[in-house]
């Protein structure tokens, strides 16, 4: 609101005099950014670069603005890349995360009290060569079983001393993808450790499946940040059988209307986690659904039939349902021998485990 006065107060001559007040609204100002400049047009991802630029008033506007320039890297602002425009309209940032690739730098005005931001600016091109180095890994156990623990290494050397590294990296057994690693500075170099189960995603039957089962697998590093260029480092390991055990549950003995019939084996299967006092007990548990079990006829070395495994909450115990077709051609009753061979991701095969069966006529 603008106000007058009058001095002397009073009347001047022969005129009274009323005063009248007003108000009028002042609009910020329009300000322009410039394109900022590069102190080094091309360089190598992680390399310092000060990028500057100016903010201006826009005619009928005047006076210098204040507040920050933020640079952005295709759009999206650089870690680090915000600075305080200075008595002349002008901020400078030196930064070292600008992507690899030719990329769009802008500038982007915050605005203050008296002018709107601006922007974004006219890009310039930074041209970010990828950076490089050696990885190299190593693998604890090589040939592990079916849900053991296993520690994967991987260790990246910049080709630069004190040069960057990649964020995070993902381990690979075949094509299964391990959770996300980020490495620890050891002596110049970043080390990427990843340790878990050998087992594969939850729940069951998650894709992808079968890469742990036992057989050879290659491990690899895999190295996928697109601000570098390398060689991703493998390894062949092989995956070994977990240990099962086994207990008949079932009766010995069964009675046929006729000479052929069938009869149902329950077979209890049990990971070795579920096994405590057993000399080859461990902690890590598998889940004993990728358990198969053939249902052998030891007399004439047969098999009669392979079943997968079931389990309920506990999957550390399962059964195996065999119904066999029995036929006792002339014979009033006949005694078997039969064993069970656990297979799949996991191994038993022990006479001892044999149960004879009677079927009788």
């Amino acid at each position: 609101m603008i106000s007058a006065t009058l001095s002397p107060a009073g009347v001047l001559g022969n005129y009274q005099i009323t005063f009248k007040t007003a108000s009028f609204t002042i609009t910020k100002g329009q300000a322009t950014v410039t394109a900022p400049t590069s102190s080094n047009a091309s360089t190598t991802y992680g390399d310092a670069v000060t990028f500057t630029a100016s903010v201006l008033a826009v005619s009928p506007s005047g006076g210098i603005p204040t507040g920050t320039i933020t640079f952005n890297d295709n759009g999206v602002p650089i870690p680090g890349g915000t600075a305080v425009v200075n008595a002349t309209g002008q901020a400078s940032v030196t930064v070292t995360g600008v992507n690899a690739g030719s990329r769009l730098i802008t500038a982007t005005y915050s605005g203050d009290s008296n002018f709107f931001g601006s922007g974004p600016s006219v890009a310039t091109t930074q041209t970010v060569a990828q950076a490089t180095g050696t990885a190299t890994m190593t693998v604890s156990a090589l040939t592990p079983q079916y849900s053991d623990l296993d520690t994967f290494t991987a260790t990246f050397t910049p080709s630069k001393a004190g040069g960057p590294a990649p964020a995070k990296i993902n381990f690979k057994v075949g094509t299964q993808v391990l959770p996300d690693v980020t490495p620890t500075p050891s002596g110049g170099n970043y080390v990427y450790t990843w340790t878990g189960q050998m087992i594969e995603p939850s729940p069951f039957g998650t894709a992808p499946t079968g890469q742990m089962k036992p057989g050879s697998r290659t491990v690899t590093a895999a190295f996928t940040d697109p601000n570098f260029s390398m060689t991703n480092p493998a390894k062949l390991i092989t995956i070994r059988a977990e240990d099962a055990r086994v207990a008949y549950g079932g009766p010995t003995g069964f009675a046929l209307g006729a000479a052929t019939g069938t009869v149902t084996l329950n077979l209890t299967v049990k990971d070795i986690t579920a096994m405590v006092g057993d000399p080859a007990f461990d902690a890590t548990a598998g889940d004993i659904r990728n358990a198969q079990v053939q249902f052998f006829d030891r007399g004439t070395n047969t098999i009669l039939g392979t079943v997968n495994v079931s389990s309920g909450a506990d999957t550390t115990v399962g059964t195996a349902t065999f119904n066999w077709a029995v036929n006792l051609g002339t014979a009033t009753s006949k005694t078997f021998s039969i064993g069970f061979v656990v297979t799949n991701y996991y191994a038993r095969n022990l006479t001892s485990d044999n149960v004879s069966i009677t079927v009788t006529k």
